[in-house]
């Protein structure tokens, strides 16, 4: 289907999936890129695509509807600098399903702020096979643009849930007996000492603040990375990556499965 008007009913709405409070409202998320609408419409979550007039690549052979508009309306769609000239809408309703009763390994974004260290977040946990990435309120927006791109994918693979209480999840975790696995440079021992596990909540926080108060009195372990003197902290991705591929060394071997 070829869309020419701006005021197109239908344009407006995707174009609306930028800000936040729509992609709440409608349950929707725009995907950018050949790579990403490849990814999608293999999987089966691209709801729609829609794609500039002068593409020509083959990302958008798909089952899915697909609108055809002027390159310049394209760009009003994209938030990408380079747009590639298509991108998917994809409906959380058709992502991975989280599972109804916790087991297994899941990462915690609480208070995670910069969008690209979600996104690297969510393309780790889906890289170590965690059972699911829960976001706490507070984190970033997970299906904003710079961290979908970020994700390289891993958000239409791996389960996730948003806008999550720290307390319930501290409940749960007791309920499921889900050890919390907490980083922390105080009052914690280097992660070297932890034993692997297939069942926990591993617990990362705010960039600049780390974890609240409320994690560290749940906390199962806390457990810090030794560092070379005059440094203190690491980026949180790069951090959770030494966590949790330490964790599958310990739990699968040195070669993994």
């Amino acid at each position: 289907m070829r869309v020419s008007s701006k005021d197109n009913p239908r344009f407006k709405q995707v174009r609306s999936l930028q800000q936040r409070k729509y992609r709440e409202k409608y349950g929707q998320f725009l995907l950018e890129g050949e790579r990403a609408v490849a990814v999608s419409a293999a999987n089966g979550t691209a709801a729609e695509i829609w794609q500039a007039e002068s593409y020509r690549g083959e990302a958008a052979v798909a089952p899915a509807a697909r609108y055809i508009v002027p390159d310049e309306m394209f760009a009003q769609l994209a938030e990408t600098e380079h747009a590639q000239g298509i991108l998917a809408v994809v409906r959380r309703a058709d992502l991975p399903a989280f599972p109804a009763e916790p087991n297994g390994n899941f990462l915690v974004l609480a208070g995670v702020q910069d969008p690209g260290n979600a996104g690297t977040l969510l393309r780790l946990a889906a890289a170590v096979g965690c059972s699911g990435v829960i976001a706490t309120k507070g984190t970033v927006d997970l299906f904003n643009a710079k961290t979908v791109r970020s994700s390289m994918g891993a958000l239409l693979t791996i389960p996730v849930l948003t806008n999550q209480e720290p307390a319930e999840w501290l409940a749960k975790a007791q309920q499921y007996g889900l050890p919390v696995l907490a980083t922390a440079l105080q009052n914690s021992v280097p992660y070297t000492t932890m034993p692997g596990t297939t069942r926990g909540l591993w617990v990362f926080g705010n960039e600049g603040g780390g974890l609240s108060e409320e994690w560290l009195a749940g906390a199962s372990a806390r457990y810090c990375i030794p560092m070379a003197a005059g440094t203190d902290s690491l980026n949180v991705a790069i951090a959770a990556a030494v966590f949790l591929f330490h964790n599958r060394f310990l739990t699968e071997g040195a070669h993994g499965d």
